[in-house]
């Protein structure tokens, strides 16, 4: 058994684990170096790994992060044996890998030179497995003196998402008639018999305007199918394009690592980077056999793909089989955030029009973001949002005597699973979110709901500080149900929250008194949205000094009083959401129908 006793400088991001270490024998004057905020902030002597990265420094990474990508795709093109489906694939690795090298750089040589150990937590993450361990030993194995210390997590009740303890009729009620007749015949079209069927949508990945659309072209004799892979395949035969790929990229993966990354490092981080760009490509390519053998019973029946987001492996070699097979390729929009986040450019590779032959989007300023994708394979028009987002829309404006506030928190860590898409720290992060639970939710008159981020896959092991902060307040209720914010609207007068994210089009178009905390480093609105934003919301700035007295002062007066300030902004929020949020009003599902029956059947 490993003797720890003697390790100075340790890695670790678990509390817990951290204590069974010191119960092992690990010494309590050794140097704990940790990305956890947990750790952090409850080991006094504790040192932040992640303090290399200066705000300026980060957001040099983070905005470089596109430019890089545009550059290995010109690289990709160069060659005629690869095509543009398998260079979306080398993106998706690329652009995913970022935080490995963000973590990475905060390495020295002298831990490679000197003794260190690592603590690692096994245990259940979620569906995507364990994913709380930063890959320390993998980039640290030539240091001869690296210890692992391992420590197991309890069980935990870790829950994935889910619509427990939501009435059934809150479900219909949401969903819409769109969603049972969907339900329905996509179970059931494959037992129709053929002379009834004028066409199949073929559907591998689902969201809202999927579902109305399949809906829709059901009165038309087009029925839905769920499209799954079946089989297997050898790849053995696709070691070639993988080394063609490798030689093609090298020299601008070796440039973005070093950037950051000290030498001795650098090697295994690259390396790193290969071995899960081969694992995707990998899976890419035996996908692309088991997707021509599931389409070829369709091969005498009209088809189309209508689907999500493609960005995998697996439904990126979806998308190339139809490009061979000619057969359309339809994606829609599953959330406002690239026309509204001013940080999103790393993330343009995933974009759902370099995937399809059509892109449905919400609005017009989505439309032009997709439009403008250096990757963009296909068109885009506009079908509005969903007839669900709609439906949140209170019909009457209530006046409670005791008004009630829910915070819906989009706290969600980067941890070793988010891209880097911000220019914070986790641990700034946290601080922040305990900013405005001590500064502005803990100091309101009303009854707060905190409603936290529905995190399916876990970051970190640790209970989020967070929570000590909220329980020192009888005022604050939290609400950790993993259900979406979405049903649980109704139950509240008042709601607050942050971030640029696809969460703020459920909340808006509530049109409930919506106070929103902007900053500028974590999920920004961009410029323009900015403007329209603080037009059409209460939307209160915390780069600046006083904001949270601000927000203080709003929510002081009475409800009346908001709701006449909430109305006064209406004309402007009208044109801002048909902006931002959805150019029409209506019939999503019919507008799309409509579309693709011109188009393809």
């Amino acid at each position: 058994m490993l003797n720890i006793s003697n390790y100075e400088s340790v890695f670790c991001d678990s509390y817990d684990a951290l204590i069974s270490a010191y119960k092992h024998g690990l010494n309590r004057n050794a140097n704990i170096y940790s990305n956890a905020p947990a750790v952090i902030m409850q080991c006094n002597d504790s040192i932040y790994i992640e303090d290399y990265w200066s705000r300026e420094k980060l957001k040099i990474f983070q905005s470089s992060i596109n430019s890089y990508s545009i550059k290995l795709f010109d690289k990709l093109k160069e060659n005629k044996c690869i095509g543009h489906e398998e260079s979306l694939v080398v993106l998706q690795s690329f652009v995913n890998f970022q935080k490995v090298i963000y973590k990475s750089a905060c390495l020295t040589e002298i831990d490679i030179q000197e003794p260190r150990l690592i603590i690692e937590v096994e245990g259940y993450g979620g569906a995507n497995g364990n994913n709380m361990n930063t890959p320390w030993s993998y980039l640290l194995q030539d240091n001869k003196a690296l210890g692992i210390y391992s420590y197991r997590l309890p069980d935990s009740n870790w829950q994935a998402l889910s619509t427990k303890g939501i009435s059934i009729w809150s479900r219909i009620k949401l969903g819409g008639i769109e969603t049972i007749v969907y339900r329905i015949i996509s179970r059931i079209s494959k037992y129709l018999p053929k002379r009834f069927i004028r066409g199949i949508v073929l559907v591998p990945s689902e969201n809202e305007l999927v579902i109305e659309a399949c809906a829709h072209l059901v009165k038309h004799r087009i029925f839905p199918v769920e499209l799954t892979s079946k089989g297997s395949a050898l790849c053995s035969s696709y070691s070639d394009n993988i080394d063609i790929v490798k030689k093609c990229i090298s020299e601008i993966i070796s440039q973005r690592v070093n950037e950051y990354v000290c030498s001795t490092v650098s090697i295994r981080c690259i390396e790193l980077f290969y071995q899960n760009l081969e694992k995707n490509l990998l899976s890419f390519y035996n996908q692309l056999d088991i997707w021509r053998n599931t389409l070829d019973q369709y091969d005498n029946t009209k088809s189309i793909v209508l689907a999500n987001s493609l960005a995998s492996p697996s439904l990126t070699a979806l998308s190339k089989v139809c490009t061979d097979k000619n057969i359309p390729v339809v994606t829609a929009q599953h959330g406002i955030t690239a026309e509204i986040n001013a940080l999103h450019s790393c993330f343009t590779p995933v974009y759902e029009s370099n995937y399809s032959d059509l892109f449905m989007a919400y609005n017009n300023m989505s439309k032009i973001v997709s439009d403008s994708s250096y990757y963009r394979k296909g068109d885009s028009c506009i079908s509005g949002i969903s007839s669900r987002h709609l439906r949140v829309k209170e019909r009457a404006i209530n006046f409670p005597n005791n008004p009630s506030l829910v915070y819906v928190s989009n706290n969600l860590y980067t941890g070793n699973m988010n891209g880097v898409a911000n220019w914070l720290t986790d641990l700034e992060q946290c601080k922040n979110e305990i900013e405005i639970i001590s500064n502005v939710l803990s100091k309101l008159f009303c009854n707060v709901t905190y409603k936290t981020y529905p995190e399916e896959n876990r970051r970190y092991s640790d209970l989020d500080p967070v929570f000590s902060e909220i329980n020192k307040f009888e005022n604050i209720k939290v609400m950790d149900e993993k259900v979406d914010m979405r049903f649980l609207l109704p139950n509240y007068d008042l709601i607050m929250s942050t971030t640029a994210s696809s969460t703020l089009a459920w909340l808006i178009l509530t049109e409930k008194p919506f106070i929103y905390i902007y900053r500028s480093s974590h999920a920004p609105l961009n410029k323009d949205a900015y403007s329209e934003f603080s037009k059409s919301i209460f939307l209160f700035n915390a780069d600046k000094e006083g904001y949270a007295d601000e927000i203080l002062s709003l929510l002081s007066q009475p409800y009346e009083k908001i709701i006449s300030q909430w109305i006064e902004m209406r004309p402007f929020r009208l044109s801002m959401i048909k902006k931002y949020v959805s150019l029409y009003n209506d019939s999503p599902g019919g507008r799309i129908s409509h579309r693709l029956l011109n188009d393809y059947f």
